[in-house]
């Protein structure tokens, strides 16, 4: 005789739901670490700019700083290495290629601090010509955005995919629809936006990771690879996750961006992104998406 089911076919209580409906839930915005310091990021505001120079000294001065990272303390490493064209460092190196893209970042005693830190950061930019549009880019003489050897102009990726006799259904509908159609970035604006609390131990070279991911083992190699540890030196910790949908499940900017400032300052970082950036790196990465389908 079959024992009964106790899942299938049965009401199953939400594990975390008690948690989260008394507000024991713990998540990144809770934490409080021992001398931990707030993280703000500094972006682009053009499309697609050559970074001329960088200038942090004065950001340095700023009362609370502990560390002011830019392009240049970043590892040479590229995020998503996996594919070939990947080319997207966790702080930009040498150029911008979309508005919002991450360019230094601030680590001080507390958010106001950092955030009147990032004001007197002064970059120099030399604007470039960029594309607004899939068929902008496509054209033969687009400005060229990624520059890879071996890829064709501004196409990331290209996926050809057939079902069944195409021309045959052509030939026997009865009306035949051309045309170009768009349809609107749809981003899942979370109540919590993406955060982290990262805690570097020099001693040990440990790297210590606090996120509200739903991928905690891609975010552990991500970081591995980008900050140049073994996998068994970086711990993941997935808190509490204040709505994902899928935008929480691969965000290594933030991630790698307070890992490189908890390194710098010698002290335990909390960065959480303000609703219009957590919209922005969304609305990148849904805008990415759908013109690698429109490709």
């Amino acid at each position: 005789m079959n024992a009964p089911l106790r899942i299938i076919g049965r009401e199953v209580p939400q594990l975390d739901a008690p948690d989260k409906a008394r507000g024991r839930a713990l998540y990144a915005g809770d934490m409080r670490l021992p001398g931990m310091v707030h993280g703000a990021i500094l972006r682009s505001p053009h499309a697609h700019a050559l970074i001329v120079s960088i200038d942090v000294s004065r950001a340095r001065q700023v009362p609370g700083v502990h560390a002011v990272v830019t392009g240049a303390d970043c590892p040479k490493q590229y995020i998503n290495y996996g594919p070939a064209y990947s080319d997207r460092h966790p702080l930009a190196v040498d150029r911008v290629r979309f508005v919002g893209e991450e360019v230094a970042a601030v680590a001080a005693d507390t958010p106001e601090q950092a955030a009147a830190a990032l004001d007197l950061i002064d970059v120099r930019y030399r604007v470039l010509p960029s594309a607004g549009s899939v068929g902008e880019a496509l054209l033969a003489d687009a400005p060229e955005i990624h520059q890879r050897a071996g890829l064709p102009r501004n196409i990331a990726q290209h996926t050809e995919a057939l079902f069944g006799p195409v021309n045959e259904g052509f030939e026997q509908a009865a009306f035949v629809i051309d045309g170009s159609f768009e349809h609107g970035i749809t981003v899942p604006v979370c109540l919590e936006t993406n955060s982290v609390v990262a805690l570097y131990d020099a001693a040990g070279d440990d790297l210590s990771i606090w996120a509200p991911t739903q991928a905690p083992f891609f975010v552990r190699k991500e970081l591995a690879h980008l900050m140049g540890l073994p996998a068994e030196r970086v711990h993941v910790r997935s808190v509490a996750i204040g709505g994902g949908f899928g935008g929480k499940s691969q965000s290594p900017e933030p991630v790698a961006v307070a890992a490189l400032l908890a390194r710098a300052a010698g002290r335990p970082v909390r960065l959480m992104l303000r609703s219009e950036e957590h919209t922005s790196e969304l609305q990148s990465l849904a805008y990415l998406v759908c013109r690698l389908l429109l490709e």
